[in-house]
């Protein structure tokens, strides 16, 4: 079973402007100078609690990324108003919201982690795994990987750009 630690709490968050009347909240915790490590939330829907919970990340290594995608947490406007239109919330919208958070928060790479649907790694998604911003480490582990298999146990799977 692999290690979780403890939550920290954030030092640092916000609302990013994303477009189409859209804002995504983001918050940073772990070390402001460890590997930047975006984690990506179930959906749809979903969001991340505002509960720091136990992570995946060695907060002393990493710098650890969390945002609420449209629609979901404390983004707004929230696809529970029923006058919200999902018309700019698509896979490619999710794709261009993470480049312009990695942009903004002044990383150059990061690695790509989630659970629920964000362990999914859609096929659409692959591209921008394989883009400019993304990690090191090319390939995205299947459900039958071990690692996949060892993290999927806390109920996440990582996807390592």
């Amino acid at each position: 079973m692999p290690e979780l630690y403890p939550a920290g709490e954030p030092y640092d968050h916000g609302m990013l402007d994303v477009g189409d009347g859209n804002r995504v909240y983001w918050e940073v915790s772990g070390n402001p100078k460890g590997k930047p490590a975006l984690n990506v939330h179930g959906g749809p829907g979903g969001g991340f609690s505002p509960t720091p919970r136990p992570s995946a990340f060695d907060p002393s290594r990493y710098r650890i990324i969390r945002f609420d995608q449209r629609g979901c947490g404390r983004s707004t406007p929230h696809a529970s108003d029923p006058a919200t239109s999902m018309r700019y919330n698509t896979t490619h919208h999710l794709i261009a919201d993470m480049e312009l958070l990695r942009t903004h928060l002044g990383i150059e790479r990061w690695m790509l982690f989630g659970g629920s649907w964000g362990t999914r790694a859609d096929p659409r998604l692959r591209p921008a795994v394989s883009g400019p911003g993304v990690g090191d480490r090319p390939g995205v582990p299947d459900h039958r990987s071990s690692l996949g298999n060892r993290l999927a146990v806390s109920r996440r799977r990582p996807v390592f750009p």
